[in-house]
């Protein structure tokens, strides 16, 4: 039986949201735009979708634009609006990184503490630094591979003093899991498939601030129809807006659960490991479900150390599954993370790092075997004492 601790790359589809779709599929068919009683349904129907995905981030139901995944979001924020400058973190998803240096604008790096946090005091010398610019900050909320949560309320109260910066940021990895207010921030992207719903699925809350903004730019990445307030042409994809709204309103998370299974996991290999990113002290400390660990005294690079945990059942990840398989000058196989590199970890610490997130459906007894798995494989590739 194959043990699944890959949840941050994508999660399984919800059994009950599998069963939605299926009924879903029978019955609703109809464009949302079409005129007829059946386009009519479908664009009701999508209406209260959306306000139930924009009440749960305290949002109003013009805010929302739906897309096809979180990289859509995030190129659509850096490439749809005029910035002067932009102001980021080198450990961002690779979306929104590769988004960003496409471009072309001026962007400045912000520097990271070795947990993965941002200098709440270097965003505030910048922005009061570039004050006559229209700059773009983006922060994002949780981290894919080592779960570090930044505190998007203070970077809000620093940003708000600023009227020309706008404050994005990529909520993927903690959409349903931790807190989020709308108000915080002026953007924000979301994806479906993080949370056990549909894959191709996304959104985007857009501020009021920034869409008036984007009514200056000719710049929309998609056009063509007058779909999601003419700023995302293409015919919805209904189904899934429905599945994802009822994942909303319908899924519990015991998020107490998972963090005890999470730290019954860390407790059971942290004489062999070393933690990346924040401690693991409560459920909100970093990523629920996020665990990055090197074992450094083990002679298997990230890589290796995945494929033997595959083999043996388990499946684990190196790191962000967006990044893994690009085409490089150097061997996969002596490529660090660039998260943890942009965390200045240590090369031969972040060579040995593995990434394992959990989900709801995780459950204590694969935690136990899990445990097993690993230490089996550590003790068959420890380094000679």
């Amino acid at each position: 039986m194959t043990i699944y601790f890959d949840n941050a790359a994508t999660t399984p589809l919800d059994p009950s949201i599998n069963e939605y779709i299926f009924e879903l599929n029978q019955k609703i068919f109809a464009n949302p735009s079409s005129l007829h009683a059946s386009g009519r349904k479908a664009s009701r129907l999508l209406k209260e979708a959306r306000q139930i995905v924009a009440n749960h981030i305290d949002a109003k139901n013009e805010n929302i634009i739906f897309t096809s995944g979180a990289s859509e979001a995030n190129n659509f924020i850096a490439k749809a609006a005029h910035f002067d400058l932009i102001i980021t973190t080198p450990f961002e998803h690779s979306c929104m990184l590769e988004a960003i240096k496409s471009t072309n604008i001026k962007t400045i790096w912000l520097d990271l503490s070795q947990e993965g946090f941002v200098n709440l005091a270097q965003i505030e010398e910048l922005l009061k630094e570039h004050n006559s610019k229209t700059i773009l900050l983006s922060i994002m909320h949780g981290n894919n591979e080592i779960g570090t949560i930044q505190d998007l309320e203070k970077i809000s109260s620093i940003c708000k003093k600023y009227p020309k910066v706008f404050f994005h940021s990529d909520c993927v990895q903690t959409f349903i899991k931790h807190d989020f207010k709308a108000s915080l921030l002026d953007s924000a992207s979301f994806a479906s498939h993080k949370i056990h719903g549909p894959k191709g699925l996304g959104f985007l809350y857009l501020s009021d601030k920034f869409k008036n903004h984007l009514a200056l730019s000719d710049k929309i990445p998609i056009v063509g129809g007058n779909q999601e307030f003419a700023l995302r042409a293409g015919t919805e994809n209904l189904i899934s807006v429905l599945a994802l709204a009822r994942l909303i309103e319908t899924q519990k998370i015991d998020k107490k659960k998972i963090f005890e299974l999470t730290k019954k996991l860390y407790d059971g290999l942290k004489s062999e490991a070393i933690l990346n990113g924040p401690e693991l002290i409560s459920e909100t400390s970093r990523v629920l479900g996020n665990l990055n660990l090197s074992f450094i005294n083990c002679n298997l690079n990230s890589e290796a150390m995945v494929l033997q945990c595959d083999l043996a059942g388990l499946e684990i990840s190196s790191g962000s599954a967006c990044s893994s398989g690009k085409l490089s000058n150097e061997p996969a196989s002596i490529m660090s993370s660039f998260v943890l590199r942009a965390c200045r970890i240590d090369e031969s610490r972040a060579k040995k790092a593995i990434r394992i997130s959990l989900s709801k459906q995780n459950t204590d007894k694969e935690i136990e075997d899990s445990i097993k798995i690993i230490k089996q494989i550590l003790a068959r590739n420890c380094k000679a004492s």
